[in-house]
């Protein structure tokens, strides 16, 4: 090795799909500076309660950034009975934001404790 970062293990690696259910692959920003101050200037985040920055990937790719806060979307299958996807949602101590309008069986949530900042 040449002194340089170790290449990351594809268990390491991080993706999204895209609408074609095809992986694109994230980076990990360091959002300390600018997506932070722009967060909280422009979107009010962390201005109530302070808190760990947002999280933000980068599409390698694209360049396309991915912001994370606090809210996470969860796609249960349609045959998951509605009392398995609340067990599921209590167990990790979630909680409901929103039912995707278009997609029934996709909906937002957060947690109430705050616990997790989007890692």
């Amino acid at each position: 090795m040449s002194g340089g970062k170790p290449a990351a293990r594809e268990e390491d690696r991080m993706y999204v799909l895209n609408a074609r259910r095809e992986r694109v692959r994230l980076a990990r920003v360091n959002t300390e500076g600018l997506v932070s101050r722009g967060a909280r200037a422009f979107f009010r985040i962390g201005r109530q309660q302070p808190g760990p920055p947002p999280v933000a990937f980068r599409e390698t790719t694209s360049g396309l950034l991915h912001v994370v806060y606090r809210e996470i979307v969860i796609r249960f299958t349609p045959a998951t009975a509605q009392k398995r996807r609340r067990d599921i949602l209590e167990d990790r101590g979630f909680k409901v934001r929103r039912v995707n309008p278009f997609v029934p069986d996709q909906v937002v949530v957060f947690d109430p404790r705050r616990k997790h900042s989007g890692e």
